[in-house]
């Protein structure tokens, strides 16, 4: 699970490079996973059992694999610890974050490596940021030139401005789209070529004003 995590935030060379010694009694340096379970605890994802021991033979638990991902994601702190059921407040952020959609395991069981999957996938696809324009959709007298960026580090951006599926028929986004006449611009973040962002959808419409004629006009 030390592994799983490090490849989800992209820790995979830090961990390379941490192999050696831990903090646990029960984890020799030359374990293969140490690397892994040296990042995971730096960066307080996953602490041990609290006894010095990190019991890594251990088969890992449904509620504890949703903990792990969820503060992989950084949501440690929006978690209200139960004294009475640590789990309760990470099971209720993932599901509040739809981590936890399609799952198929239950609290007090063994994780399967199929629920894993499906939850880790999840939880990249919760970090997908969807495209932003830079001006604002909506009716224009000028030509417009249109910026778009994501949140999402890493990600590339593809767009359509036929109002087609960007993920089917998508160009790569590159440069600034110049707005000539009225259009909708549909736009995703793709990420790794498997993780998609929601499509943003923005139509602008450029308005031409009539010219008159300078010719002269009579009076009947």
């Amino acid at each position: 699970m030390a592994a799983v995590i490090c490849r989800m935030i992209d820790k995979e060379s830090e961990a390379e490079k941490a192999a050696g010694t831990t903090d646990f009694d029960d984890v020799a340096k030359t374990h293969w996973a140490s690397g892994y379970i040296n990042t995971v605890s730096a960066e307080g994802i996953i602490n041990g059992d609290g006894n010095g021991k990190f019991r890594p033979e251990d088969e890992v638990k449904y509620e504890e694999a949703v903990k792990m991902v969820v503060c992989a994601l950084g949501l440690g702190d929006e978690v209200e610890v139960d004294a009475k059921d640590w789990s309760k407040g990470y099971l209720a952020v993932a599901d509040e974050k739809s981590i936890t959609d399609s799952l198929k395991g239950k609290k007090g069981e063994a994780a399967t490596r199929a629920d894993i999957s499906v939850m880790v996938c999840n939880a990249l696809i919760s970090e997908m940021k969807a495209p932003e324009v830079s001006v604002e959709p909506g009716e224009y007298k000028t030509i417009q030139t249109v910026k778009l960026t994501t949140e999402t580090a890493g990600a590339m951006i593809y767009y359509t401005v036929d109002g087609t599926d960007p993920l089917e028929n998508g160009k790569k986004y590159d440069d600034p789209i110049k707005v000539l006449e009225t259009l909708t611009i549909k736009a995703v973040a793709v990420k790794g070529g498997v993780l998609a962002s929601d499509v943003t959808d923005a139509k602008y419409t450029i308005v031409k004003e009539a010219h008159t004629g300078s010719g002269s006009s009579g009076t009947k």
